[in-house]
């Protein structure tokens, strides 16, 4: 089982890349290059995505110049608070967020 967290990927992609090609027993085509450009990968930050209609209609921005990765999380939060989550919700999403971060994003917060 191999688990590529979204995050690490999109800033570095060469590692999970090598590993998929192993685990596939194949290489990477000049397809797969042309569709990691197109998804703006590598990345400076995670947050520096593709504008898609669908990702705007759900509060995706372009990242704040002079914000870190933590930085854009926290405005993230705040829009899930403008939004109408509750406390409870919040709660529960903070608790997740530092169980993944623990997990996966020691590096790069």
């Amino acid at each position: 089982m191999l688990t590529i967290p979204f995050e690490l990927f999109v800033l570095d992609p060469s590692p999970y890349l090598l590993k998929i090609e192993g685990l596939l027993g194949s290489k990477i085509t000049n397809k797969t290059k042309k569709i990691i450009k197109k998804q703006n990968i590598p990345r400076e930050k995670v947050s520096d995505g593709i504008p898609l209609k669908i990702y705007k209609r759900c509060g995706w921005e372009k990242p704040i110049s002079g914000y870190t990765e933590r930085d854009e999380l926290q405005k993230r939060r705040e829009y899930a608070a403008l939004q109408g989550a509750g406390s409870k919700a919040l709660n529960i999403l903070d608790e997740m967020s530092v169980e993944y971060e623990k997990k996966y994003l020691q590096d790069i917060l």
